[in-house]
């Protein structure tokens, strides 16, 4: 990341209590903010937003998306939701410009979980990342198996670091049985902590997305355990 990034993270705010509303579910004790960011394009990022988001919902949490990315495609992908997913799993929607960033994050605290999803060219709007970044519970960064993607990913994974806020790398849209998934969970561990479910490659996460619905909504949806395990793992480092 640019050296306008490299500030000293300050103290914490606290967050604002919420109250959870699924008697089966543990106390949701305040909003957690999940920031799923990367600096390298094609990499599924908004994908794995939206698909943690409708996890987050089944697992009965209050969700909204901060949609910041300017192609809108988790607009897109709510605008074509069938009524009945919207009903079942519920989730709330704000599009955002970076630069009104502070106003949206301080207005929108009556939920349990909020997803916020970043334009790729994060290193374009230094400052407005930094405060997101700072504000954030836990920091996903989606990545592929390329050593250009790794190269990319790492700069940024080094900046989360110094900041001190939770972290972890997820390798998504990977292949199996391939010398180069291997490689990649070996250079990658050596930045920053990884996930341990990779997200594969399946033509169901697509088809899920194309019609408004997650790859957990799709009859034995292919990647849905994947999905179901990445979310088990976010929402145990973010202590919901």
């Amino acid at each position: 990341m640019p050296d306008a990034l490299a500030k000293p993270r300050p103290k914490r705010r606290a967050k604002e209590a919420g109250t959870a509303v699924v008697e089966t579910k543990p106390a949701v004790t305040g909003l957690k903010r999940l920031l799923a960011a990367s600096c390298k394009g094609g990499v599924g990022k908004t994908g794995l937003a939206r698909n943690i988001a409708v996890a987050a919902a089944q697992d009965g949490l209050r969700v909204i998306i901060i949609d910041t990315d300017e192609q809108r495609n988790i607009g897109d992908w709510l605008g074509v939701r069938p009524e009945a997913a919207k009903q079942v799993t519920p989730i709330a929607h704000v599009e955002a410009d970076l630069n009104d960033i502070d106003r949206v994050l301080s207005e929108h605290n009556n939920y349990d979980l909020m997803i916020i999803d970043t334009p790729t060219a994060i290193e374009q709007n230094p400052a407005a990342v930094q405060q997101i970044l700072l504000a954030s519970d836990f920091v996903l960064v989606p990545t592929g198996t390329s050593k250009d993607d790794i190269n990319s990913v790492s700069r940024w994974m080094r900046h989360v670091r110094e900041q001190e806020v939770p972290c972890a790398y997820v390798l998504n849209r990977v292949r199996r049985n391939v010398g180069s998934l291997l490689r990649a969970k070996l250079t990658l561990q050596d930045s920053g902590p990884l996930c341990p479910f990779d997200i594969p490659l399946t033509e169901d996460f697509v088809t899920a997305g194309d019609n408004g619905l997650s790859v957990l909504e799709l009859r034995n949806g292919a990647g849905s355990e994947e999905i179901r395990g990445l979310w088990k793992y976010i929402r145990a480092e973010m202590g919901l």
